[in-house]
């Protein structure tokens, strides 16, 4: 289910931390706000998977 709310920021870095405020209130919300954005915007590095053995390296490898 969307839902759409419209709001009004000064710049894109702004609307962006308004974003992730409300998006985290909603996923996490027994968490204490900072400790719930934290968590919704940590990203670590994914490592591609090794090719399988037998098959060619394709470009995007």
């Amino acid at each position: 289910m969307w839902q759409v709310k419209e709001v009004r920021a000064a710049n894109a870095r702004q609307a962006k931390r308004y974003g992730e405020w409300s998006c985290a209130a909603r996923l996490y919300p027994l968490l204490p706000l900072r400790e719930a954005v934290a968590k919704l915007t940590y990203s670590t590095s994914i490592l591609p998977e090794p090719p399988l053995p037998g098959l060619s390296p394709t470009r995007e490898q």
